[in-house]
C-alpha cells in the first residue's frame, strides 16, 4: 500500500504584515513528525501560491493538507503580486474531486467557515480558528498536535492533547486568559472560546478516527552463483536488519517480509553463507519500483568464493549494463542512438573496483541494471561535468589561490562569463552554484545583484521572499545577512512599482543596519581599551620572550586596523538612498530629500578615507538628487549635482569601462534633460546622443540589462526633438522607445507599464502636434488604459499621469471640434483633480484653472 501523504504548505504574502511564526511552524511540525520518516512521505513547500498548489493536488491526494499562514474569515492568502486568495467554497469544491481526505488543517486567523464546506465534500477532519491567533501560540498547538499524531494517536486525541498543552502555557483554564497572549485583539471577553476548533465528519452515527498503519511487503528473490544468470546458491541466509530471516531454497530462491517498507524505499539486505562474499553489495541497496515485471525477481543477489569478489565484479558490471539495455523501453533507433556512449560507460565500469568508483557511477550503475538507460547517462554527465569544474578550479588555483573549491570556480567563471557578455551562461553558473550551495547567504546575495543589474525582478522577488520566509526567525542567519536580502527585496519591489512593500523591506532593513552600527562603534570602544592595555604591557615588559611579544606586535597592529573600519554604515547609506528614491517616485520629495542628504553624508565621510570605493556610491547620491531638484525646478541645485556625479564617472569609466560608461552615460541622460526643462535645446543634443551612443554599444553586448535604458534614451530624444519642433527625428526616436517599452512591459507588466504608458502620452502629443489626430486618441486612450490600472493599486504615484492623459484627450477633441468628447474628458478631468495626492495638488492649480476654462470654451 502506498504511505501516507503529508502536504504541508505555507505562504507569508500579505503586504505590511509579515508573519514571524511561519518558518519556525514548518520546523517546528518538521521535528515533530521526524521519527514518522519512515512511514509517511513527507512534502513541504513555502511562499506557495494557488497554481501551486493545483499542481502538488493533482500529482497526489494527500492523507493531511496543512496551511499555515494569513487568513480572514473566508480566505487563505496565497503567495503572489496580486495578494491573491482562495475562497472556503472554492477551496472545499476543488478538494470534493479528490475523495477522502483524513484531515485538512487550516493554522491561521479566523479560518473556521471553511469547516462546514469541507465536512460536505468528504474531509473526515477539519481544524480551523474562531479568530486571530499568536503566531508563537500557533507553532506551539501545530507542534503539540503533530507529535501526538506521530506518537499513533488519533486525529481528536492529538488535538485534545495539543489543546491542554497550550491552555497550560499560554491561558491556563480562563480561556479569557488568551487575551494577554494575544490570541484575542476582536472579540469580547463573554465571546471568547479556545481559538483552535476540531470539526469531524460522523459515519453510520459514529467517527472514523484515523491512525498510522504499518504495511508490509514482500521482497521475492533469487540468489546465484559467480555471475549474472548463473545456476542458484542454495542455504544462503537472507536477511534485513532485525526482522525475519530466510534461507534460499536449492534453486536459490527466497521469499522475504519486510515490515514498514514500501515500493521504492531504500532497504538494506544482507546476504551470508559461509565461503562465499556477495558481489554486488551496492546494488542491494535499493528496494526495485512498483511497475518491475512482478513475473520477475526483485531481488537478484550474486555470490562468489572469497577471494575473487574483484573478478567477478567486473564481469557483472558488463552483464548487468547489457541486460539493462534489454529491459529498456527505448525504440531501437533510440537505443541505437545510445548505444556508443553505453558501450564507453561499460568499460569504464569494468575496469573499476566497486569500491574505487564514485557515487555517480554507482547511481548509474543503479540505473542502468534497471533499464534506465537515460537516467544513467545523465548520472555519469553530470560526474562529467564535476570533472570538468574540478580542471576549472585547478587552474584557478594556480592563478588564485584563494579559489579552493569547485563553488569558487562557478562563481569565478559566471564573472569571467559576464565580462565577455555571455549573460544567459553567467546566469546558469549562478544559479548551479546556488542549488550547491542554499545556505550560502553570499552566494545567492551575489545572484541577487547579478538579476537587479539583467532586469530579472520577478525572480529576483521569489528567491528574496523564500530566502526571508527561511530566516524569518532571525536565528539561521546574521542580522547583517537578514538586513541585506530585505534590502535587496526592496529593491526588486521598488522597480515593480510595490511602493508599500518596498517600504516596509527598506525601513526594516535601515533600522536592522544602524543597530549594527551602535553595536560596532560600542566594539570600538573597547578594541581602544584592549589597544591601550597592550601598548602598556608592551612598554612595561621588556623581558618578554621574543614569540610572545611579537604575537602582542601582531594582535596590536589588527586590533588598530580593525578600528579604522567603519563597518555597516556603507549599508545604511544604501539603504537610506532607497528610500529617498522611493519617496521621490511618491512625489514626497521633502521627504526624499532628507533622506539623500543623509546617505550623501555617510557617503562623502566614507570617501573621504577610501575614495576609490565610496566616490561611485557619492555619484548615484549625486545624480537622483539632481533628478528630484529637477521636479522642484531648482536647476541650480539640480545642474550642480549632475555635474558632480558626472565628473566622478567619467574618471571611474577611465579605469573601468564596462562597469562605469554605463552609469556616466544614465548621468548624461539626466543631465540632457534638465537642458530640455531649461529650453537649452542646442546644449542638450550631444549631451543626449553621447548617452545614446554608450547604451546602444552596451545594449548590443547585453540586450537584457540595457533595453530599459537604452529605451529611455530613445524616449527622451524624442523629447528633446519634439520640443526643437523637428517632428520627424522626434517621430523615430519615439517608436524606438515605443517598441522596445512594449516588449519590456509584455514580459513584465509591474515593472514597466508606467514607462510604456508614458511613451504612449508623449507618442499621443507628436501626433497630436502633426495633425494626425486619430492615431494621437489611439494613443492617449491606450495611456489612459494602463495609468488607469496602475491607479487602482497606487493613485499616490500614478493618479497625476491619469490626468495628464485625461486632459490631453479634452485638448484633442476640443483642437477638431469634437466638443461633446472634449467636454467629456475635461469634465472628468477636473472631477479627477480630487484624487490627486495632496502634497502634489498646489503644482497643478494652475492646470484646473485652465481645464475650467477650457470646458467652458467648450459647453
Amino acid at each position: 500500500m502506498d504511505k501516507p501523504y503529508f502536504l504541508m504548505t505555507f505562504a507569508n504574502d500579505k503586504p505590511g504584515r509579515l508573519l514571524r511564526g511561519v518558518a519556525e511552524e514548518r520546523d517546528a511540525i518538521s521535528e515533530a513528525l521526524s521519527a514518522k520518516e519512515e512511514f509517511c512521505e513527507l512534502k513541504f513547500i513555502s511562499a506557495i501560491n494557488t497554481d501551486m498548489l493545483v499542481e502538488e493536488l493533482c500529482k497526489k491526494k494527500p492523507t493531511i493538507l496543512h496551511y499555515g499562514g494569513h487568513a480572514e474569515g473566508e480566505v487563505l492568502f496565497f503567495n503572489s503580486s496580486q495578494n491573491q486568495g482562495i475562497q472556503a467554497e472554492a477551496l472545499a469544491s476543488f478538494l470534493g474531486h479528490f475523495g477522502e481526505i483524513e484531515l485538512v488543517f487550516l493554522n491561521g486567523c479566523a479560518t473556521f467557515d471553511f469547516g462546514a464546506p469541507l465536512l460536505e465534500v468528504g474531509v473526515r477532519h477539519v481544524i480551523t480558528t474562531h479568530a486571530e491567533i499568536d503566531d508563537e501560540a500557533a507553532v506551539a498547538f501545530a507542534r503539540h498536535f503533530y507529535q501526538q499524531l506521530g506518537e499513533g494517536q488519533t486525529v481528536p486525541d492529538a488535538f485534545a492533547f495539543a489543546q491542554d498543552a497550550v491552555k497550560m502555557r499560554f491561558g491556563g483554564a480562563d480561556t479569557r486568559g488568551f487575551n494577554t497572549s494575544g490570541f484575542w485583539k476582536t472579540a469580547p471577553a463573554e465571546n471568547r472560546q479556545f481559538p483552535w476548533h476540531l470539526e469531524n465528519s460522523a459515519r453510520d452515527g459514529k467517527q472514523t478516527p484515523w491512525r498510522w498503519e504499518e504495511p508490509e511487503e514482500e521482497a521475492m528473490g533469487a540468489v546465484v552463483s559467480g555471475k549474472l544468470g548463473g545456476p542458484g546458491l542454495e542455504g544462503v541466509e537472507i536477511r534485513r536488519g532485525k526482522h525475519i530471516n530466510t534461507s534460499s531454497d536449492s534453486n536459490g530462491n527466497f521469499e522475504l517480509r519486510l515490515k514498514y517498507s514500501w515500493i521504492g524505499k531504500k532497504i538494506d539486505i544482507e546476504a551470508k553463507k559461509p565461503q562465499y562474499e556477495v558481489v554486488n553489495r551496492e546494488a542491494l541497496t535499493i528496494f526495485p519500483e512498483k511497475d518491475r515485471d512482478p513475473d520477475q525477481k526483485l531481488v537478484e543477489i550474486i555470490m562468489c568464493p572469497e577471494g575473487k569478489r574483484s573478478i567477478y565484479a567486473s564481469e557483472y558490471y558488463s552483464i548487468a549494463i547489457q541486460e539493462g539495455i534489454g529491459r529498456s523501453s527505448n525504440t531501437l533507433q533510440e537505443k541505437s542512438n545510445i548505444n556508443e556512449y553505453v558501450s564507453s560507460i561499460a568499460d569504464q565500469l569494468k575496469s573499476l573496483e566497486i569500491e574505487d568508483s564514485s557515487e555517480q557511477t554507482l547511481k548509474a550503475f543503479q540505473y542502468l541494471g534497471k533499464g534506465q538507460i537515460q537516467s544513467a547517462i545523465d548520472a555519469l554527465k553530470e560526474e562529467e561535468l564535476i570533472e570538468e569544474m574540478k580542471e576549472v578550479l585547478e587552474i584557478e588555483k594556480a592563478l588564485q589561490t584563494r579559489k579552493k573549491n569547485l563553488l569558487d570556480a562557478f562563481l569565478l567563471k559566471a564573472s569571467a562569463l559576464i565580462l565577455a557578455g555571455k549573460f544567459t551562461e553567467a546566469d546558469n553558473c549562478y544559479k548551479k552554484a546556488t542549488e550547491m550551495a542554499p545556505e550560502n547567504y553570499e552566494v545567492l546575495y551575489t545572484y541577487l545583484k547579478f538579476l537587479y543589474k539583467q532586469n530579472q525582478f520577478q525572480e529576483g522577488k521569489v528567491l528574496c521572499q523564500e530566502r526571508l520566509t527561511g530566516i524569518v526567525d532571525r536565528s539561521t542567519a546574521s542580522a547583517l545577512t537578514t538586513s541585506n536580502f530585505l534590502h535587496q527585496q526592496g529593491r526588486f519591489l521598488l522597480k515593480s512599482n510595490d511602493f508599500e512593500g518596498a517600504k516596509a523591506s527598506f525601513e526594516e532593513a535601515l533600522s536592522i543596519r544602524k543597530q549594527l552600527v551602535v553595536e560596532n562603534e560600542q566594539l570600538k570602544e573597547t578594541l581602544s581599551k584592549k589597544i591601550d592595555e597592550l601598548e602598556a604591557s608592551l612598554l612595561d615588559s621588556l623581558e618578554l620572550e621574543e614569540s610572545e611579544a611579537k604575537r602582542r606586535f601582531e594582535e596590536l597592529w589588527t586590533l588598530k586596523k580593525d578600528l579604522k573600519l567603519n563597518y555597516y554604515k556603507d549599508q545604511v547609506a544604501a539603504t537610506l538612498h532607497n528610500l529617498g528614491k522611493l519617496y521621490l517616485k511618491e512625489h514626497e520629495h521633502e521627504k526624499a530629500e532628507l533622506f539623500f542628504l543623509e546617505s550623501v553624508e555617510i557617503d562623502s565621510a566614507l570617501a573621504k578615507a577610501d575614495p576609490e570605493q565610496y566616490t561611485p556610491y557619492l555619484a548615484t547620491n549625486y545624480l537622483d538628487m539632481g533628478k528630484m531638484y529637477l521636479y522642484e525646478k531648482e536647476y541650480e541645485k539640480a545642474e550642480a549635482c549632475h555635474r558632480s556625479a558626472l565628473k566622478i564617472y567619467k574618471e571611474q569609466a577611465l579605469e573601468n569601462a564596462f562597469e562605469y560608461e554605463p552609469k556616466l552615460a544614465k548621468a548624461l541622460l539626466h543631465l540632457g534633460n534638465l537642458l530640455i526643462a531649461q529650453k537649452k535645446f542646442e546644449e542638450a543634443l550631444p549631451v543626449m546622443e553621447e548617452s545614446l551612443r554608450i547604451h546602444q554599444k552596451y545594449f548590443a553586448i547585453n540586450p537584457v540589462a540595457f533595453q530599459p535604458v537604452l529605451s529611455e534614451s530613445h524616449h527622451k530624444l524624442g523629447k528633446l526633438f519634439r520640443k526643437s519642433d523637428d517632428l520627424k527625428n522626434a517621430r523615430i526616436h519615439y517608436e524606438q522607445s515605443l517598441q522596445l517599452r512594449e516588449a519590456l512591459w509584455r514580459e513584465d507588466p509591474d515593472a514597466y507599464a508606467d514607462e510604456y504608458a508614458a511613451t504612449l502620452n508623449n507618442m499621443g502629443r507628436l501626433f497630436m502636434e502633426m495633425g494626425e489626430s486619430e492615431k494621437a486618441a489611439g494613443c492617449y486612450k491606450r495611456s489612459l488604459a494602463i495609468d488607469e490600472a496602475l491607479a487602482k493599486t497606487n493613485g499616490k504615484v500614478f493618479a497625476i499621469y491619469q490626468l495628464y492623459n485625461l486632459k490631453d484627450l479634452g485638448f484633442l477633441y476640443a483642437a477638431t471640434a469634437q466638443k461633446e468628447d472634449a467636454k467629456r474628458y475635461f469634465q472628468e478631468a477636473i472631477e479627477f483633480f480630487s484624487n490627486i495626492p495632496e502634497n502634489i495638488k498646489s503644482d497643478l492649480l494652475f492646470d484646473l484653472k485652465f481645464l475650467k476654462q477650457k470646458l467652458q470654451e467648450v459647453s
